[in-house]
């Protein structure tokens, strides 16, 4: 479902960082959300990137995002930055979130590394809210890639956060091995970042239980992939039509579902923002994405089909 958005506020936050306040064309309120979610915003035809919420949801108030030009990017982040102004109508979607708070934890950690502030930072304003233990450590660059620092300072919950600067004094550098050298007994970590703020935080965590790191990616860019399954063709049954194909060992599943007449809500296409997920039945899955959690993954009833496959031999059944 699209929904029509106007922009009420763009603010130029550093150097090639902005944010963008939205607000409903009809004069409805936006569909609810919690930390962590995101939304699409159409910028073109066939052009949609996703853009994680930063606020804390309030009934009748505004989607606020923020976006990083990405000058070598894919033309998505230039074009919000530069054409899109205040007063513009834009189509969004509801939000969907894959990157959700746990309950039952006593403490949590968040990290944010760069532009990946966004979706922890709404966090820190969701467990702020609720009166929940916290801890908010924001990495950067430099003072001028920490863009949302000025925001955070101003927060109530200020004094929860710390601000790391790689070209800052030694002193307030994060050292990750020694900061999570003890597995906590009550706390779990939530991390969104670039690829190797993240790679750093998960060789610093790996002898943690898995449950208790949750990451987003908030582009491809510098992630390393899992190693894509290949070398096997499988079928697929499209569960409400009853159709079958199969599925060649270089074939992508979605473009073969396109093939086969549906339609997949492609984005991203590399498996990082959850657009195309669909729901499985039955048949064993090679997960190749990093939207799903390591326990969505072993449950084996959503897959990615921009990235992700049947094993070979198998036949998947999809709930379409």
């Amino acid at each position: 479902m699209t929904i029509r958005a106007v922009v009420k506020s763009k603010n130029k936050l550093s150097e090639g960082i902005f944010s963008f306040g939205l607000e409903p064309v009809e004069g409805e309120a936006f569909p609810a959300f919690t930390a962590g979610a995101h939304i699409d915003v159409h910028v073109g035809d066939d052009l949609i990137r996703q853009y994680s919420l930063y606020n804390y949801y309030a009934p009748n108030g505004q989607y606020q995002i923020g976006v990083q030009r990405e000058a070598e990017g894919r033309g998505g982040s230039i074009a919000i930055c530069d054409n899109i102004q205040v007063d513009d109508e834009v189509m969004i979607s509801e939000p969907r979130n894959h990157f959700e708070l746990e309950e039952g934890y006593g403490h949590y950690i968040l990290m944010g590394g760069g532009i990946g502030i966004t979706p922890v930072l709404a966090m820190a304003e969701e467990l702020h809210a609720k009166g929940k233990s916290f801890e908010l450590h924001y990495c950067a660059r430099d003072a001028e890639r920490a863009a949302f620092q000025e925001i955070i300072l101003e927060k109530p919950f200020a004094d929860k956060v710390s601000i790391h600067l790689d070209t800052g004094p030694k002193e307030q550098l994060m050292d990750f091995g020694a900061a999570f050298k003890d597995v906590p007994a009550d706390a779990q970590l939530y991390m969104c970042g670039p690829g190797g703020f993240m790679d750093a935080i998960e060789k610093a965590t790996e002898h943690w239980p898995s449950k208790l790191v949750r990451k987003e990616y908030f582009s491809a860019s510098g992630v390393h992939h899992p190693e894509e399954a290949t070398g096997g063709e499988f079928t697929v049954t499209m569960a409400k039509s009853g159709k079958t194909f199969s599925v060649g060992p270089d074939e992508k599943l979605s473009d073969a579902l396109r093939e086969n007449g549906y339609k997949v809500a492609l984005s991203c296409a590399e498996g990082f923002c959850g657009s195309c997920l669909l729901n499985v039945i039955s048949g064993e899955i090679q997960h190749n994405d990093l939207c799903l959690s390591d326990g969505e993954k072993k449950e084996g009833k959503i897959i990615a089909p921009c990235v992700s496959r049947g094993a070979p031999g198998t036949e998947l059944v999809l709930d379409i």
